[in-house]
């Protein structure tokens, strides 16, 4: 994700935040405090680009356990050591197996039009790319649910029919949910031969070490305190682990005690913080907890919550439509078409009863 729009990067009016880039999930710094993790992560995904017979790779935890941080630092120094093509993609956005396609050529240096174009003839003409330059592709799907529900994957069906020149392609597949595999044919799921890897949820230590190295890097000396870490990876902790919502947590209780212009963060702020998000064990991104805190102000037509969301953060018009999808997967809130008199045809966008307060 890039969070560099909305992050501040400490100028003489910030009292408490030096780096806001430092205090968001998106900061590219692999955490020294989970080792163990990273190195495990790094075997799965070499055994993954240097050997080919070792089927493809399907890697699961639960939400803000740094399934994704772990894979990039992973593929990065894989990268350096062999010369394999990388698609990195997110199923929120790519969520159709002919959008897929045209990154994969658009990477191999072929862009192709899909104007008249069948899928199976890109995927045919990508895999005579892929033989004449015995180059491999590395596809990694991270939040493979969305391609799963759209298409039904068909991308990895054509690859699981490829024949002997499917070890051309390595596929790793990403998910909160363990069996969403599932959902596959069982046919295409045995021709891949995907071996499973549980990233495990984020343990105590280790979300009071991040916090306390993201503090040093993100607020100025002397506004935060031991008491505040531990305070918030205990609530992590409860969370399942779950570093984003730590995260968010931290940075919310700096803004909003530097907007109320205080020299450093209190226990006051810090509890408002949490008892106005009481979303923790939900494991929400940033994204959405800044959708659910807009929609709080009552129910919105789309052009609007996207002008308020966008004054907060900035993303595209489509990525805050993913982001809305996924809260209405969650059950957190609803969208009707409206057929009032000067709003017809709007969707209205709203929390569903009982997340007004939350």
């Amino acid at each position: 994700m890039d969070y560099s729009a909305m992050a501040t990067t400490g100028t003489s009016g910030n009292r408490i935040i030096k780096d806001e880039t430092a205090l968001l999930p998106g900061f590219e710094r692999s955490p020294e405090c989970r080792k163990e993790t990273m190195e495990a992560v790094h075997e799965a995904v070499n055994r993954l680009l240097f050997n080919e017979a070792s089927g493809n790779l399907f890697i699961h935890g639960p939400p803000g356990s740094g399934k994704t941080t772990l894979v990039r630092s992973a593929i990065k120094e894989a990268l350096s050591q062999r010369n394999i093509t990388c698609v990195c993609l997110n199923c929120w956005r790519y969520c159709t197996s002919m959008s897929i396609y045209t990154q994969i050529a658009d990477s191999l240096g072929e862009p192709v039009s899909r104007r008249g174009r069948a899928s199976d003839e890109i995927f045919d003409r990508i895999m005579e790319l892929m033989k004449a330059s015995r180059k491999p592709v590395c596809l990694v799907l991270d939040e493979i649910g969305p391609l799963l529900k759209h298409d039904g994957a068909m991308i990895l069906s054509n690859i699981a029919r490829a024949g002997k020149d499917r070890t051309l392609f390595r596929i790793m597949a990403i998910s909160d949910n363990p069996s969403i595999l599932l959902r596959l044919p069982q046919k295409t799921r045995e021709m891949l031969m995907f071996r499973e890897f549980k990233v495990p949820p984020y343990r105590y230590e280790e979300l009071a070490s991040l916090l306390r190295e993201r503090a040093m890097l993100g607020l100025r000396p002397g506004t935060f305190n031991e008491s505040h870490i531990n305070q918030i990876a205990r609530l992590a902790l409860a969370s399942n682990g779950n570093c984003r919502f730590a995260l968010d947590v931290l940075w919310r209780t700096a803004r909003a005690s530097e907007d109320k212009r205080l020299d450093s963060i209190n226990d006051e702020e810090l509890n408002l913080v949490v008892e106005r998000l009481g979303l923790q064990s939900l494991g929400l991104s940033h994204e959405e907890l800044l959708i659910i805190e807009i929609l709080k102000k009552g129910p919105m037509d789309s052009s609007r919550l996207y002008m308020l969301f966008r004054k907060r953060l900035w993303k595209s018009k489509r990525q805050i439509r993913n982001y809305i999808s996924q809260l209405e997967e969650k059950g957190i809130i609803e969208a009707r078409i409206t057929l009032e008199r000067y709003n017809f045809g709007s969707r209205i966008i709203s929390l569903r009863k009982g997340w007004e307060d939350g």
